[in-house]
């Protein structure tokens, strides 16, 4: 493959929208959770799945055992509601009836975490998208989410018959990255998250 002359153009967005791109062939490859499992013709492969946790700012004493009483507390902040990772969250708050008052609410887990990490409220997060806000990450506290737990499984996704084996090639090579570079890093910070996450070729 490194031989080959391959054309790599890499961009994050949300989840819906690299579903379309791919059905449309403006991309070969997308890598998303929650997305293209009833379309004909795709073929998943499994990269990750990672348990949602709890984030509140290092500065906040008080109690985080009740998301009721955090939500009287803090202000939650959303991940967007135009995001599959967005909804997934707000599922499950409908599940543990919780409804805080939509106040906050960015397309970017960097700036999610930013806004924990300056003390403007909390949030329910993932391991891969704490690593995104790295920058802020000092000023925020991870602990288990109260209560019953949820996950999300991302996927390599492609359109069939296409690419080879050029796709499990990256998901061997996306593991690698994350065993060597990302599950060392989630441990500091979050040790209890890294003992629920499941690598793919894991399951």
């Amino acid at each position: 493959m490194r031989g080959a002359a391959v054309h790599w153009s890499v961009w994050s967005g949300l989840s819906p929208e690299h579903e379309r791109s791919l059905l449309d062939r403006e991309v070969d490859l997308i890598v998303a959770g929650d997305v293209g499992e009833e379309i004909d013709g795709l073929v998943r492969h499994h990269v990750l799945t990672e348990p949602f946790f709890l984030a509140v700012p290092r500065a906040y004493q008080g109690p985080t055992d009740d998301l009721n009483d955090l939500a009287q507390r803090l202000d939650l902040v959303r991940y967007s509601a135009r995001s599959t990772f967005g909804r997934k969250v707000e599922r499950h708050l409908r599940r543990i009836r919780l409804a805080p008052p939509r106040r906050l609410e960015f397309d970017t887990a960097d700036a999610v975490i930013a806004m924990v990490g300056a003390g403007v409220g909390w949030a329910v997060t993932t391991p891969i998208c704490f690593l995104q806000g790295l920058a802020h990450v000092r000023s925020v506290r991870c602990l288990p989410l109260p209560g019953p737990g949820f996950a999300r499984r991302l996927d390599l996704i492609a359109r069939q018959h296409e690419l080879g084996k050029l796709v499990e090639e990256l998901v061997t090579a996306s593991t690698r990255v994350m065993e060597e570079h990302c599950l060392p890093v989630i441990a500091q910070h979050a040790p209890f998250a890294v003992e629920k996450m499941v690598l793919g070729g894991a399951e």
